[in-house]
């Protein structure tokens, strides 16, 4: 007996916060949060019967990608903001990427998990 499957899962999360839940200015803006995780599996597998033996042989491939990018607002003696982003793939090792995108007047720490970096600049968008 063979068999075919092909299955794919797919997670689309977003999530924001806002100050006191006020959300009439962007400056209130705690939390903007984006990630998307997918799976894609193909798998054949053969199915022989020899007398009270089952034998099986298969393949399968797998496909995998998340991507993540949390901007955050910290308080701590000074209001600062965090923006971390990852993306990982199956077949290649985990990267994280870490580049200014833009101008605002506040202090931003942008950093991969725990490795931030004072003084670049960005926005919460």
């Amino acid at each position: 007996m063979q068999t075919v499957t092909l299955s794919h899962n797919y997670l689309n999360n977003r999530n924001l916060k806002y100050l006191r839940n006020d959300d009439s200015s962007e400056d209130n803006l705690t939390l903007r949060l984006r990630s998307v995780e997918q799976k894609t599996t193909l798998r054949a597998e053969n199915r022989t019967y020899l007398g009270r033996w089952t034998v099986r042989e298969g393949v399968e491939v797998n496909y995998s990608d998340y991507t993540n990018r949390t901007l955050q607002r910290l308080y701590t003696d000074r209001t600062q903001l965090s923006d971390y982003r990852t993306r990982l793939t199956s077949g290649s090792p985990p990267r994280r990427a870490c580049a200014p995108t833009g101008a605002t007047t506040r202090d931003v720490w942008r950093g991969c998990g725990a490795s931030c970096r004072p003084g670049l600049r960005s926005p919460m968008r």
